[in-house]
């Protein structure tokens, strides 16, 4: 099967901005994750979490300023992007979870990282590249700046997370990588990066492989369960 693109987009509380770069840098050790993989992980935007802190402290005084107010205690500081492919893309051979192509993870990670320059840009605050989990995935956190401003809506409208999903499948395309972006349709829910772990670990507790998952997550859109909302293919 022609493996499916992956984008997803939350928002960070200044707290969850926190929880995210420790993830992310695994200065905390998800559950899921192989210690004995951490290694080959790649921060290759930013510096320490402290650095990303710092930055988005600068960001948030900005806008505070542009403002002319404090910024409300309950205000979004940053977007966390989840990109990666269903888990064939990596594994065309059968390989097991944990396992890869070589040739086509640099192929996705440089296809990815011209995606990121252009639709992100310097609203970056870091980039990691995850190898110690089941299927390889990049995770960002950006500012999600209008001049001075912050402003969310810049990367959670409906329409906005439309038009990224199908420039990360064109920027792929273009760069030689068979895939499917998946249905732009009336009623298509998103769903967050939390939401997606979630899945992926209740699939993993019932001993789901990777490649089943998308069938699982179609049982639950179908039986009307909490993770119904298609976690692959579906902007």
């Amino acid at each position: 099967m022609t493996p499916f693109i992956v984008i997803r987009h939350e928002k960070l509380k200044k707290e969850g901005v926190r929880v995210a770069l420790k993830h992310n840098s695994r200065a905390s050790k998800p559950a899921n994750a192989d210690a004995d993989r951490r290694n080959l992980n790649q921060r290759f935007i930013g510096g320490t979490d402290e650095d990303a802190i710092k930055r988005l402290r600068s960001i948030v005084d900005e806008h505070e300023e542009a403002a002319g107010k404090s910024i409300r205690k309950d205000a979004v500081w940053a977007v966390e992007v989840l990109l990666t492919m269903s888990p064939e893309y990596f594994r065309p051979n059968g390989e097991e979870p944990g396992e890869w192509s070589e040739s086509r993870l640099q192929r996705w990670k440089a296809a990815t990282e011209k995606f990121i320059e252009d639709e992100y840009g310097e609203d970056v605050i870091t980039a990691d590249l995850h190898l110690d989990e089941m299927t390889p995935h990049i995770h960002l956190v950006i500012a999600p700046r209008v001049g001075k401003k912050l402003c969310c809506k810049k990367y959670n409208e409906k329409k906005e997370l439309i038009r990224k999903r199908t420039a990360y499948f064109e920027r792929l395309t273009w760069d030689g990588i068979d895939c499917q972006r998946g249905e732009a349709r009336e009623g298509a829910k998103h769903i967050t990066v939390k939401e997606y772990y979630a899945v992926i670990e209740e699939a993993r507790k019932a001993g789901i492989t990777p490649e089943e998952i998308q069938v699982y997550v179609r049982s639950h859109a179908a039986a009307g369960t909490a993770h119904g909302l298609e976690a692959y293919g579906r902007a």
